[in-house]
C-alpha cells in the first residue's frame, strides 16, 4: 500500500510539473498572438493597393537597390511594394514574446479600373519573402518565399506562413510563388522550405496549382505539396490533393483578412469513386496509338532527357485489356516491355475522366496523369523528378482502328 501511494504521489507530481507549465505556455502564446492581431488590425487598417504595412514586431525590410528614402522600421509604417526587395519576419514567442506580422495589398492581375480589388497577403511568424516580379509587372505578383515548416513550441500559435485571399466578387487572381503558378478564387495558406517542399492549403474555395507542367485543382479542405530545390524553386509536380490538419488550420489569423470566412473541414482521405468510375476509353479489340509530344527538362545533366525519351519511345499500337481503366493499366499495356509501372505505384481517379499514378523509387518521384477526352482519345503528362532534375513528357493517345 505504501509503495502504491508513493507511485500515485509521483504520478501526481509528474502530471503537475508537466501539465501546468504547458497550459501556462499555451495561455501566454494565445495572449501574445491575440494582442499582435489587435495591434496589426489597428496599424494596417488603411494600407492600400501595392503597399505593405508593418503590423507587429519582429520585421526587417530591405529596399530595392535604387531606393534611397526607404523608411520601414516600426509597427504602423507603410511602404510601396515596388520599393521592397525582401521582408524577413521572425517568431520569438518562447523567449522575447515577439511575433512578426506584415500585411500586403497586391494588385496582381486585377485591372487598373478596379482600384478597390486587391489580393491580400498576411505574413506571420517566421517568414522570408523576396519580390521576384519583372520590372514592368505588378510588384509581388511573383515572389520567392520560405517559412518554418516545423511549427513552434507554442502549439497554441499558428504555424508560420502566408495567408492569401482574393477579393469578394472576383473570380480568380493569378500569382506565382517559388515558380509555382497559382490561380486563386478563395483563401489559401502557403508554407515552404528550401530543399524540402512548398505546401498550398486551401481553407476556402478552390485553387489551381501548376508546377513542372502538371496542374492540380485543390478544393477547400485539402492541400498539395510541391518539392523545392535549394533555390526555393519548384523541382517537381504538385501532389494530388490530400486532407490537411484541421486543428492547425483553425488557428490561422483569418481576422486580418478582408472577407469573413469559415475554415473548411478536411476532405475525406478515402473519397468514394466518381459515379460510374468516370470516362472509360474503349477496350478489348480496339487498338490505341500513343504519340509523345515535345519533352522538356529542367536542372538535368547532359544526356538525361535524350535517355528518357529513348526509354519512352512511342510504342506500337496496343490494346486495353477490359472494362476497367487506370494509369497502371495504361502504362502496362503501352510499355510493358521496356518501362512497366513499378509494383508499388498508386493509381487514383480523383474526378470523372482524370486518372493519376504516383510512385517513389530509390532515384526520385514519378507522377503520371491522363485526361480521357472521350472513348476514343486521351491526353496526359508524365513527370519524373530526381535530385533536382525534372523531366516532363506530354503525350496523346487515340484509337486507331479495330
Amino acid at each position: 500500500m505504501r509503495n502504491a501511494r508513493r507511485v500515485a504521489v509521483g504520478l501526481l507530481v509528474l502530471i503537475t510539473c508537466t501539465t501546468i507549465p504547458a497550459l501556462a505556455q499555451a495561455d501566454t502564446c494565445t495572449n501574445i498572438v491575440d494582442q499582435a492581431l489587435v495591434v496589426t488590425g489597428a496599424n494596417c487598417a488603411a494600407v492600400g493597393r501595392n503597399e505593405v504595412c508593418y503590423g507587429n514586431v519582429q520585421l526587417v525590410a530591405e529596399p530595392q537597390a535604387d531606393v534611397t528614402d526607404f523608411v520601414f522600421a516600426a509597427p504602423g509604417d507603410v511602404a510601396a511594394l515596388e520599393a521592397v526587395r525582401t521582408l524577413n519576419l521572425s517568431s520569438r514567442l518562447e523567449d522575447s514574446e515577439e511575433w512578426g506580422i506584415a500585411l500586403m495589398r497586391v494588385q496582381a492581375d486585377v485591372p487598373d479600373a478596379l482600384p478597390g480589388e486587391n489580393l491580400t497577403l498576411v505574413l506571420f511568424g517566421e517568414v522570408e519573402v523576396e519580390n521576384a516580379a519583372e520590372a514592368e509587372a505588378n510588384p509581388m505578383q511573383a515572389f520567392f518565399f520560405e517559412t518554418g515548416l516545423r511549427g513552434t513550441q507554442c502549439t497554441a500559435a499558428p504555424d508560420s506562413g502566408i495567408l492569401v485571399q482574393t477579393p469578394d466578387g472576383y473570380d480568380e487572381i493569378s500569382f506565382t510563388a517559388n515558380d509555382v503558378d497559382i490561380r486563386l478564387g478563395s483563401t489559401a495558406f502557403l508554407q515552404g522550405e528550401a530543399e524540402a517542399e512548398m505546401i498550398v492549403s486551401v481553407v476556402e474555395g478552390q485553387a489551381t496549382v501548376t508546377a513542372q507542367g502538371v496542374t492540380v485543382v485543390v478544393p477547400a479542405g485539402s492541400r498539395t505539396r510541391i518539392p523545392l530545390d535549394s533555390d526555393r524553386r519548384a523541382s517537381g509536380p504538385p501532389s494530388p490533393p490530400e486532407p490537411y490538419a484541421f486543428e492547425r488550420m483553425s488557428l490561422l489569423p483569418i481576422s486580418l483578412l478582408p472577407r469573413t470566412i469559415t475554415i473548411a473541414e478536411p476532405i475525406d482521405a478515402t473519397p468514394e469513386p466518381p459515379s460510374g468510375g468516370g470516362l472509360i476509353p474503349a477496350a478489348g479489340e480496339y487498338q490505341w496509338q500513343w504519340v509523345r509530344a515535345e519533352a522538356s527538362s529542367a536542372g538535368c545533366p547532359d544526356g538525361t532527357l535524350e535517355f528518357v525519351v529513348r526509354t519512352f519511345a512511342d510504342p506500337p499500337p496496343f490494346r486495353l485489356p477490359g472494362d476497367e481503366f487506370d494509369m497502371v493499366i495504361l502504362g502496362t499495356a503501352a510499355f510493358s516491355s521496356n518501362a512497366p509501372p513499378p509494383p508499388d505505384a498508386v493509381s487514383t481517379n480523383p474526378e470523372p475522366g482524370v486518372y493519376r499514378m504516383d510512385f517513389e523509387d530509390a532515384g526520385g518521384v514519378g507522377h503520371y496523369e491522363v485526361q480521357v477526352i472521350d472513348a476514343n482519345s486521351m491526353e496526359g503528362t508524365m513527370t519524373y523528378t530526381s535530385q533536382g532534375c525534372a523531366i516532363t513528357l506530354p503525350f496523346t493517345a487515340a484509337r486507331v482502328g479495330d
